[in-house]
């Protein structure tokens, strides 16, 4: 009997559902292929990127980015491919002008092939804001000689310029800075890092506004500083602007507390996602304002309260091992990173977030706490769970489609044969399904597929596997079944559907048959093709004589 195949993409993207979920998207959605060609874009992207759909749909990712990036971007698409990916890039118009987003993108896999679902967001506002905090609104005040604080001006990475407390937190004198580029000055440990930083920054990449930063001095000492950095235009050549904030001198411990709290305070005050700090415990010692609209709860509610009772129950030993590395100052683990789990709001629901934590150290750089960043994602992950569902399932039938058919098939197929189990197939076919689609119309048709799948569910077990190969062809994989159970089920199916008949159009009723082959493992060998090739032979059979019939592989 001839394969039938199942949806191309083009039937993927055809699809009412999937266009409904395209258009009242708000965020950007685009739909590559694997190496990056964009296969489809929603209305939000067309805006976004000042293009037609003809336009975007012929380029790739690689021209919405800076060039030079094109090894970061094959990066990207391969663990999109394999694992999802989260990050932060930037994006450039169609006028060439380039803007901040945040991109969540991962693998769907159809029949046809793998696609790569991209949920793309301007952050604009939020990178703005973290310029701001870093840059400072006195940031030209902060250039006069005799500040405590150390100012020093970088181009192209050479020191352009160093205040006196500079020199004085670094032991080098003006010279000798002038003429050095600005990682020389960091402990070797912390090198590269900082090196990588400065040269992202450089070239437009969004950075955290502070880190700590370990000085090695010009005479073998060290000095810890927070490092605030800033890009700017100056003397028309991109500039790093950076402060220096000595946090070895127990005298500036003062003014250091003060900045910090003037820094998240702006933050937290004035963004829409939620912000926390915790103490060594995990009780919250601060919470925005945020919370009542994410959460439900006013701050004052939750403050002294335990974090990780905010958590789903399923999600806290993996959030409290993740504390607990981040409070014990792991250098792996002490970086901050990106995580998403389940949350609970105050009126019993449940919403996921997206958090970024990072430690909170005290004077003498002792993890003394934790301060998290947290953003509402229900949306972004209601919406890939409906993309993951498209690709696998039979938007009519609600059976599995046929390229998660045989992916369940041949999974089931190992587990037999590893264990020596056995395992059924039955091939259905509705007799003469093509004279009602020419009699009532293909409306009917889809009522008549629609209606026959929901009567074989009703006679299967929720181990048991439904799927649609292709128009009115079903296939039906039974786990620990034998042939003569397998049978049973056929007949039971088959005696049912010819009990009844089916409405079609305004008064009409039509009865149905159908036409099953059924076919068990017999050996180890066998594969899940084998199971497929004795059922075909099996429904052909059934089909000679005079179909409203079951019949075996002999």
């Amino acid at each position: 009997m001839k394969q039938k195949h199942g949806a191309d993409r083009t039937d993927f993207i055809n699809t009412t559902f999937y266009r409904n979920i395209m258009k009242q998207a708000r965020d950007i959605i685009l739909v590559l292929l694997p190496d990056g060609t964009i296969l489809d874009a929603n209305q939000a992207a067309l805006e976004a990127y000042g293009y037609t759909s003809g336009e975007l749909c012929a380029r790739t990712v690689h021209d919405l980015r800076a060039p030079g990036t094109r090894m970061e971007v094959e990066e990207q698409l391969q663990q999109a491919r394999e694992t999802g990916v989260l990050f932060r890039t930037f994006h450039r118009r169609r006028d060439g002008i380039f803007f901040p987003v945040e991109v969540s993108s991962q693998c769907v896999r159809m029949e046809s092939g793998e696609a790569l679902v991209s949920i793309v967001r301007d952050i604009t506002q939020t990178v703005a804001l973290e310029a701001t905090l870093a840059e400072g609104e006195e940031k030209f005040r902060l250039l006069v000689e005799n500040l405590r604080t150390g100012v020093f001006m970088v181009q192209r990475d050479k020191f352009i310029y160093v205040n006196p407390s500079t020199q004085r937190i670094t032991g080098f004198d003006e010279a000798e800075l002038l003429t050095m580029n600005f990682w020389e000055i960091v402990h070797p440990a912390q090198r590269d890092e900082v090196r990588e930083r400065g040269i992202r920054r450089q070239q437009g990449f969004s950075e955290l506004p502070s880190y700590i930063m370990h000085i090695r001095r010009k005479d073998g000492g060290s000095k810890w500083c927070e490092v605030v950095v800033a890009r700017q235009k100056w003397g028309g050549s991109v500039t790093l602007i950076g402060l220096l904030h000595d946090m070895t001198d127990r005298l500036l411990a003062e003014e250091r507390l003060a900045i910090s709290e003037k820094k998240y305070r702006l933050l937290a005050e004035n963004v829409g996602d939620v912000i926390w700090t915790v103490d060594h415990t995990g009780h919250i010692t601060y919470i925005s304002p945020s919370v009542q609209r994410v959460h439900g709860y006013a701050p004052e509610e939750l403050l002294n309260r335990k974090i990780l009772d905010l958590v789903a129950p399923e999600f806290r030993p993996l959030v409290e091992e993740r504390f607990n590395a981040l409070l014990a100052g792991n250098e792996q683990d002490a970086k901050s990173k990106m995580s998403e789990f389940l949350m609970l709001h105050r009126n019993g629901g449940r919403l996921w977030v997206e958090a970024r934590i990072n430690q909170l150290k005290d004077g003498d750089m002792e993890a003394g706490g934790l301060l998290g960043i947290a953003r509402d994602i229900t949306e972004r992950k209601r919406l890939q769970e409906d993309l993951v569902r498209l690709a696998t399932i039979d938007e009519l039938t609600g059976a599995v489609n046929r390229f998660r058919f045989m992916e369940m098939g041949k999974q089931e197929m190992e587990r037999a044969n590893r264990y020596n189990r056995p395992i059924s197939l039955m091939f259905v076919d509705i007799d003469h399904f093509k004279q009602i689609n020419d009699t009532f119309g293909h409306k009917a048709g889809d009522q008549t597929l629609t209606w026959f799948a929901g009567l074989v569910r009703k006679e299967l077990r929720n181990s048991d596997v439904l799927g649609r190969l292709g128009g009115d062809e079903f296939a039906v994989l039974l786990p620990e079944t034998g042939l003569s159970e397998a049978v049973q089920v056929a007949e039971r199916i088959r005696a049912t559907l010819e009990e009844q008949k089916l409405p079609v159009g305004e008064n009409e009723r039509v009865a149905l048959t159908i036409s099953a082959g059924v076919a068990s493992r017999d050996k180890a060998a066998d594969s899940l093709d084998d199971l497929l090739k004795k059922a075909d032979a099996a429904l052909y059979r059934a089909k000679r004589l005079g179909r409203n019939f079951v019949q075996t592989d002999p």
